[in-house]
């Protein structure tokens, strides 16, 4: 069985109750949602630079590494004159 409205309130009142009943909820999911959102968009900002920092290591490593294959070989070329003799 329905049950009827309190005669007691009037047309405004019973409005407004009907316009709380539907605004709440949805100011509520509305809020959550941007909510959400802020932190998507957070993170692909961390995302982003996080991106250019490693394409800036990766070409400082490139250098390092580049700068370091010379002195690699030549040492390794050294080693192995210094112990070739051991070997024979």
């Amino acid at each position: 069985m329905a049950t009827s409205p309190p005669r007691g309130l009037r047309i405004w009142q019973k409005l407004a109750a009907i316009y709380l009943a539907f605004t709440i909820p949805l100011a509520l999911t509305t809020y959550l949602l941007i909510g959400e959102k802020s932190v998507k968009i957070e993170l692909a900002h961390k995302e982003f630079h996080g991106g250019r920092y490693l394409r800036v290591v990766s070409r400082i490593l490139q250098g390092v590494s580049s700068h370091r294959a010379p002195w690699n070989s030549l040492w390794a070329s050294s080693i192995l004159t210094l112990f070739s003799p051991i070997r024979r």
